[in-house]
């Protein structure tokens, strides 16, 4: 279940967060699931084409169908992470 978490993460888009594996799951298993593939339609004047469409988590998008068909659900959370900042950089010395 790690792993798919993982490739679910990928099929969010860079815009989501990561997805973290929280069935308790243990074991390997086969699954299959929809992707979302490519980029969302561009907006005209701001307003999104295809709202319903362009978030693979609406609720008919092929993802969310391949999970329900699991038994799996995701939850958008907010939840602390570790976030590492450089904020300065300097050029190695010529030795």
């Amino acid at each position: 279940m790690e792993e798919l978490a993982g490739r679910l993460g990928g099929c969010l888009g860079r815009d989501q967060q990561m997805v973290d594996d929280e069935t308790g799951i243990k074991g390997d298993y086969q699954v299959a699931f929809d992707c979302p593939i490519g980029s969302p339609k561009p907006a005209i004047d701001g307003i999104p084409s295809d709202p319903e469409g362009s978030s693979p988590l609406g609720g008919s998008s092929p993802l969310v169908k391949s999970l329900d068909a699991l038994g799996l659900k995701l939850e958008k959370r907010k939840v602390p992470m570790d976030v590492y900042v450089i904020d300065h950089a300097e050029k190695p010395s010529a030795n």
